[in-house]
């Protein structure tokens, strides 16, 4: 029997026979959401242990709590009952299952309110997510002025307690709705055994037009699909996709004029022959979340960096893909069968933001975990492993000092700590 990575392969190599060079963010597209055969829409979880990779929220279940935090102040701050908090690309679930935990257990709020749901939206497509691409033009150009990236972080909402909750399908609290977006049979299904089915959709279209609440993305923008665009002189050209009986390859075409204004307008200093990744989709992707949010936020964690932050990298750009927690083949050789990715232009996505007239700031990973109180939590571990160290409990002072350590992770200033936070509301 064939792998699904060749039958998607001869896919797309008869689509380029019968109209050209593909485009490569059409390419892109394939290689992670076709229904039949993209990366995470088949097979098993990817961001496991046992799978491609891993995120901060499979890293420690503290990144859920800490978000927690978050949550709850936002729903202090707006007064919004019922108030909802929507993960998009939520995996099988590690981000969303600790902090409705922790929101069940700490949360000021949680006594006393009137009503509770959460969910978790998993996206089948990004043609579902984000509709095609824009112009740069139509999203409002590049603001005048950069969003403030300096504005404070809600106030932590009081010390953590260390003792879990006994679990997500016992919490009924009256204030907060939880919800998923996931496009994975696999993780849907594990998303569906802790929040229930109906709780659980494809797309952001399938939530209400607008809502009180919390949307949450981590590590998503990194994965819509984008254009590769080549300085060229004073202008660009773009890198579609052509193909041979048996292999793929770059060819290079007249760059579009949204393209070119993009790069214009979001990729700083690029060197002759330098590539970009021209990140439409994002943006569009950004636009449309917000747009679903009456009171609240959208909390958007990736790796990337502004434009000037990713200009020592545009010589040979940021695509690359990951497999089974290594770097990855090139994105043209086994289609379907990697994760195919990018750094987040962080610059195009506060333009997003300021193009729907919501106020943003952008923080690095480490500092936002660090307001929410997650240092202090870390130093709490510690004192109870030297107490259990004196007490001779040697397995349980392994265990909080294990716990210590991968919370620590989250926040190592050239790991995961580096990861960029944008928070728009």
């Amino acid at each position: 029997m064939r792998s699904l990575m060749a039958v998607l392969a001869d896919k797309l190599r008869a689509r380029i026979r019968a109209n050209g060079p593909m485009p490569f963010e059409e390419y892109m597209a394939a290689c992670l959401y076709d229904e039949d055969f993209g990366f995470f829409t088949t097979g098993p979880l990817r961001s496991v242990k046992s799978g491609d990779f891993l995120t901060s929220p499979e890293v420690s279940p503290w990144f859920g709590r800490m978000l927690a935090r978050f949550v709850a102040a936002e729903q202090q701050r707006t007064g919004a009952d019922p108030f909802l908090v929507v993960e998009v690309g939520a995996g099988s679930g590690s981000l969303l299952r600790p902090l409705i935990e922790e929101l069940a257990t700490s949360s000021p709020s949680w006594e006393g309110a009137k009503r509770n749901e959460a969910d978790g939206v998993k996206e089948s497509s990004v043609p579902s997510r984000s509709g095609g691409t824009r112009s740069v033009s139509d999203a409002g150009g590049p603001p005048s002025s950069p969003p403030s990236s300096d504005g404070p972080l809600p106030p932590p909402q009081g010390e953590v307690p260390t003792k879990e909750a006994e679990g997500v399908k016992e919490i009924h609290d009256p204030i907060y709705e939880f919800h998923a977006i996931e496009a994975s049979p696999a993780a849907r299904e594990a998303l569906a055994d802790a929040l229930g089915p109906d709780n659980v959709y494809k797309s952001l279209d399938d939530l209400p037009d607008r809502f009180d609440g919390v949307i949450i993305a981590n590590e998503l923008l990194d994965n819509l699909p984008v254009v590769l665009a080549i300085r060229s002189g004073d202008g660009w050209i773009e890198r579609w996709v052509g193909a041979t009986d048996d292999r793929f390859g770059f060819v290079t075409v007249p760059v579009r004029s949204e393209v070119a204004a993009w790069c214009d307008a979001y990729a700083g200093t690029v060197p002759e022959g330098g590539m970009v990744e021209v990140q439409l989709e994002a943006m569009k992707w950004v636009e449309s979340a917000l747009d679903h949010i009456a009171q609240g936020t959208l909390v958007v964690i990736d790796y990337g960096g502004t434009a000037e932050e990713l200009e020592p990298r545009r010589t040979q750009g940021t695509l690359r893909t990951y497999r089974s927690h290594h770097l990855g083949p090139d994105p043209l050789l086994e289609p379907g069968a990697t994760d195919v990715t990018v750094d987040v232009n962080f610059t195009a996505m506060l333009a997003a933001v300021g193009a729907a007239g919501a106020t943003v700031e952008l923080h690095r990973q480490d500092d936002f975990l660090t307001v929410l109180g997650l240092r202090e939590q870390i130093r709490e571990l510690r004192h109870r492993e030297r107490d259990l160290a004196r007490l001779g409990e040697a397995m349980q002072g392994l265990m909080i000092r294990s716990e210590a350590t991968d919370a620590e992770t989250l926040l190592h200033p050239r790991g995961l700590g580096d990861f960029r936070v944008m928070v728009a509301q």
